[in-house]
């Protein structure tokens, strides 16, 4: 939880100062999707995600291959 906590934090900076100089472009969460399985699918997690609008990319870092765009 306090990985995310920090990951949330930077991830809202970031998008917020991005959408001052290049509002065009989107900013994504990149997740392991070992993480995406076990803790994101948590019903609290996704409430959270969804309410702040998190757009998140889901990485097998094993095969270092995307699974997932989402947002």
């Amino acid at each position: 939880m306090h990985d995310f906590h920090n990951a949330l934090g930077q991830y809202t900076v970031y998008r917020h100062l991005g959408s001052l100089t290049e509002p065009e472009r989107k900013v994504y969460l990149a997740i392991d999707d070992i993480i995406y399985m076990n803790f994101f699918q948590r019903p609290a997690i996704q409430s959270i995600v969804q309410a702040q609008a998190i757009a998140l990319i889901v990485v097998d870092i094993e095969n270092e291959e995307i699974i997932q765009w989402i947002g």
